[in-house]
């Protein structure tokens, strides 16, 4: 293939969308007891993870063990940006509080279908269990709190990583943070996933170096043809740590040989519980 094409090819392949893969939307806050209306006032609060892909809330639900409530979008739209918060608030907030017109408009305001968070609101008494569900009924996050009789006073996850099991704590402030930055956030950013390939072009075998953070991370490294159709899986999701040399053999999944032609190799770690992604287009020559 001429040179001319292939640069053609890499930069169409440079401007195809994200690909799917980890979800990184967590629950980052709970009230559960608020100083002002009872249940008019309760909220959970989102955040997306990820540095670089937005997740379609559409489908998705949050309540508890007994009862879930679905997502409602109330003019901002079901897409939470990369880094972006969701502030998830009682149908029944609207019409009868204005506590959260404060909301900073970067964040995105949603509510429930129905007028009390799972079966009826959360509990200020007992233990209770909030459970965040995908679109196809999976638990994509659950934190379960104690109440600690100190209304007007949220439960915050502590962290920003999502890695391991998230530490919550009460909220430094009286009123929590809803839509802002957690009062005792602790922000983990982590070194740069670094992906290469020798040699490129190849022709019958090539290597791929990935180079991580000194800590282990969930690991995907995929094989794309220039249509976006998925050829080999090297890894799905395996744990990996430090510096890693994979090698393809130039076949797909099914053990055939792939034409000569461009390809992508595709890497997405979840190193502490941020999603880093990296790619770079390779070609196999004609032998």
């Amino acid at each position: 293939m001429h040179r001319i094409t292939y640069l053609r090819l890499i930069i169409t392949i440079q401007l195809l969308a994200p690909m799917a893969g980890f979800s990184q939307v967590v629950l980052n806050e709970v009230m559960y007891d608020p100083a002002g209306p009872e249940h008019h006032d309760e909220f959970v609060e989102l955040k997306n993870l990820s540095i670089d892909a937005a997740v379609d809330l559409r489908g998705w639900s949050v309540g508890d063990g007994e009862e879930l409530d679905s997502l409602v979008d109330v003019g901002d739209g079901l897409t939470l940006g990369p880094g972006q918060l969701g502030l998830v608030l009682d149908a029944s907030y609207f019409g009868n509080s204005t506590t959260y017109e404060h909301v900073p408009t970067e964040a995105i305001l949603l509510t429930i279908d129905d007028r009390a968070f799972g079966k009826m609101g959360w509990s200020n008494s007992s233990e209770e269990t909030v459970l965040l569900k995908g679109s196809a009924g999976e638990t994509i996050d659950l934190f379960t709190y104690s109440s600690q009789r100190r209304s007007g006073f949220s439960w915050e996850r502590a962290d920003s990583t999502g890695a391991g099991r998230p530490r919550w704590d009460l909220t430094f402030h009286a009123g929590g943070t809803p839509a802002a930055r957690n009062s005792r956030e602790f922000i983990f950013v982590p070194q740069q996933l670094k992906l290469e390939v020798d040699p490129n072009p190849f022709v019958r075998e090539l290597f791929i170096r990935l180079s991580l953070p000194a800590r282990s991370g969930l690991v995907n490294l995929w094989l794309f043809d220039i249509e976006g159709s998925r050829v080999n899986e090297i890894l799905i999701g395996e744990e990996v740590s430090t510096d890693h040399e994979f090698r393809w053999n130039g076949k797909d999944k099914n053990g055939r040989e792939v034409p000569p032609g461009p390809y992508i190799v595709y890497v997405e770690a979840n190193i502490g519980g941020i999603v880093q992604q990296q790619k770079i287009v390779v070609v196999r020559a004609v032998e």
